[in-house]
């Protein structure tokens, strides 16, 4: 019954949290049908077409997509708190012992709404995660700052 348990958990956390995050990105097409919604469809359209499914692949070639997606889980941060971590060992931070065994969890929402990170952090902007090189929109490297899912083991 764990096993069942953890397995019904671990899908519904991940279906609710892709259903939040498409639930916010629609409403921001919605809201800019002429700015993210006609860019987004242009590059579907010019990169995928209409005789076939998206590929992984296709994320290459569609640089504000993705770049939408990345500022939809900084702006509207799926996961607020991360889950609870045992420090595995005694570590310092701002001058603050955190003693092994203790339970951290990180405020994965402020890191994103923080301003010393980002500029304007309350507006939903895709360009800052995008650079212009010779004419053509780049994606940037993925900040490490952006950590819609947590900060790892």
């Amino acid at each position: 019954n764990t096993s069942r348990g953890n397995l019904l958990n671990l899908f519904g956390a991940g279906t609710n949290s892709l259903n939040r995050s498409l639930a916010w990105h629609l409403l921001v097409c919605a809201a800019n049908p002429d700015t993210s919604q006609r860019k987004i469809q242009k590059e579907i359209d010019d990169v995928v077409g209409q005789d076939r499914q998206p590929s992984w692949q296709d994320s290459h070639d569609m640089p504000f997509t993705v770049a939408s997606i990345r500022e939809m889980q900084r702006w509207k941060t799926v996961m607020p708190l991360a889950i609870p971590r045992r420090q595995a060992e005694n570590i310092v931070i701002g001058g603050y012992v955190i003693p092994k065994g203790t339970a951290v969890m990180a405020n994965l929402w402020a890191v994103h709404m923080d301003p010393n990170l980002w500029e304007s952090p309350e507006t939903f902007n895709p360009y800052r995660f995008l650079v212009l090189d010779d004419q053509t929109l780049k994606i940037t490297p993925k900040p490490d700052y952006l950590i819609p899912f947590s900060i790892g083991a």
